[in-house]
């Protein structure tokens, strides 16, 4: 039996909602992403893991800093020079912008780093394991430039280009599988979308269009376990055999406020798998909405910020209230409020007023940027839900220019 722990979509080096921290010079939410690596690493070295496959996207881009890439091939040779094997699958992420040029994860080919094996293209990996060998067919990222000549596609629409993508695909998928040795356990491990995956948040940074595989080119019976990464969201696509999502380590944005993150582990035998999701005790991200009904709308506010946990997480706020209410706010007692908070990513007033489009008696040197913006919004008819977000984005930009100033 092989004792496996799947993971993906580290995205290091995403720094929203996080300040510098003065011990390492790292962005806070960074050492938050580190942190859950660490989590996962700790795990690998001290629960009898065989062998360990990272599905893609080790940076937030494609030109991670020196910092970043020192801080995560450290962690990956902990576990290797431990004797767990670990697999990388090239992300698009993790791919070069032009033809040529290194992914961010081939240091680890270029170095011969014992125990580690970098997936970029289709292939199928034997791997000897402390569980016994394991075959591990890896396909990273479909870039269509790495698939298809220039000759293939001369004059084709991108669908018919797509078609033929899909069908390379599938001929060099069928390639592996019919080169396996039947009496050894099987492992897909891909960075792709699945039909019938649901997206997170990964939408907002994501490089390219997808190429969407169909369930059964990856999900059918010659693997004994699929290993995905690309999404953000941990899911399982197909129970036999599990084709699973192992989702990102922690939270990108709000978006992912009600998802928990972690990594998999599968004990996988020839013909059958079993796996688990562990939490990596990612950060708390936390929304407070406040629909203000008395004269008293600051009290109102305080209340709703008692009733929340606020420790160590990350914090938005939106209050509606009525315009001669907000002339009560008291915008000093919310932001003390709130300072138990890890991080306030924005407080957001949303001021009913009557129907019109000009900033009546006011002038714009009494407004302040947000309220200006948000009568901007509610000028155009923006729909709440988008001037919401609009907003929230509109608070963090001031706020990082006023801490820059």
């Amino acid at each position: 039996m092989i004792r496996l722990l799947h993971f993906g979509d580290l995205h290091l080096g995403m720094e929203t909602y996080g300040r510098i921290d003065p011990e390492t010079g790292l962005s806070s939410r960074v050492m938050d992403f580190l942190a859950a690596l660490d989590r996962l690493v700790d795990y690998a070295l001290t629960e009898d893991i065989h062998l360990v496959i990272f599905a893609g996207d080790a940076y937030k881009n494609r030109d991670p800093t020196p910092t970043y890439e020192r801080e995560f091939s450290t962690r990956i040779l902990r576990m290797s020079r431990a004797g767990i094997p670990v697999v990388l699958v090239v992300g698009n992420h993790d791919l070069p912008p032009a033809q040529g040029r290194a992914s961010t994860v081939d240091a680890f080919t270029t170095f011969e780093a014992e125990n580690v094996y970098v997936g970029r293209t289709i292939e199928t990996l034997r791997i000897e394991t402390k569980g016994g060998p394991v075959q591990v067919v890896t396909l990273p990222w479909i870039l269509r430039s790495r698939f298809l000549t220039k000759e293939q596609t001369q004059g084709k629409s991108l669908t018919e280009i797509d078609e033929m993508l899909l069908q390379t695909v599938d001929e060099m998928l069928a390639r592996e599988k019919s080169q396996l040795a039947p009496d050894i356990p099987a492992v897909l491990a891909a960075h792709a979308t699945v039909m019938g995956a649901q997206y997170g948040s990964e939408r907002t940074i994501m490089l390219g269009q997808d190429i969407v595989l169909a369930l059964s080119d990856v999900g059918d019976s010659t693997f004994d376990y699929v290993a995905l990464g690309h999404i953000h969201k941990h899911q399982v696509l197909r129970e036999t055999p599990p084709v699973v999502y192992a989702g990102s380590l922690e939270r990108v944005d709000f978006g992912e406020e009600k998802e928990d993150k972690g990594f998999v582990v599968a004990e996988v035998e020839k013909g059958s798998a079993r796996y688990r999701f562990h939490s990596t005790n990612p950060r708390r991200m936390v929304t407070i909405r406040v629909e203000a009904q008395s004269d008293n709308p600051t009290q109102e506010v305080l209340d709703a910020i008692e009733k929340e946990n606020l420790d160590e997480a990350i914090v938005r706020m939106f209050i509606h209230l009525r315009e001669d209410q907000n002339l009560l706010l008291d915008q000093s007692a919310i932001m003390t409020a709130l300072g138990k908070a890890y991080y306030v990513a924005s407080v957001v007033r949303d001021v009913e007023r009557p129907v019109r489009y000009r900033l009546g008696t006011a002038t714009p040197e009494e407004l302040s940027p947000e309220q200006i913006l948000s009568r901007y919004l509610e000028a155009k008819q923006v729909p709440k839900d988008k001037a919401e977000g609009l907003l929230q984005k509109g608070s963090e930009i001031l706020r990082k220019a006023m801490l820059d100033s």
